[in-house]
């Protein structure tokens, strides 16, 4: 069921957000975090395919279509990581798999700088949020 938004949720979400806004710059002048040291590391997944192979189905006065495929699509997922002063780590790229297959690879180019892991569905998981954090966080982050 979707709660229709009002003022009063509006409000709060701001409350809350001023509140997690200045809880942050707290810890930030407490623990005299620079800007450099500051990162953002999210992940997306990317259905890989022919985005011709898809219907749009929906009524005639439909706001919000829903689009189908034929199923034979698999899911990436690209972990992507940059500092506050716009420094962009390596990507992580996850495949769908038990073993790596070579023909992922075979468009890479040299200066295409990323590292790979496979999971059983193409998602992150334990195990690999930990392979990053030691060969993409880690080695790129640490000082010299």
């Amino acid at each position: 069921m979707l709660v229709p938004i009002t003022k009063f949720c509006i409000y709060n979400y701001s409350i809350m957000c001023i509140v997690n806004i200045n809880y942050f710059n707290n810890l930030v002048k407490f623990y005299n975090i620079e800007v450099p040291n500051m990162y953002n590391m999210d992940e997306k997944g990317i259905m890989m395919g022919k985005a011709l192979g898809c219907q749009v189905i929906c009524r005639r006065r439909c706001r919000t279509p829903r689009m189908i495929h034929d199923g034979s699509r698999e899911w990436v997922t690209v972990v992507e990581t940059v500092s506050g002063d716009g420094r962009v780590l390596r990507r992580f790229i996850i495949n769908k798999g038990i073993v790596h297959y070579m023909g992922w690879y075979a468009g890479l180019k040299k200066k295409d700088l990323a590292t790979f892991g496979v999971s059983e569905k193409g998602w992150s998981n334990e195990k690999l949020g930990l392979k990053w954090l030691k060969e993409v966080f880690d080695s790129e982050t640490k000082e010299l």
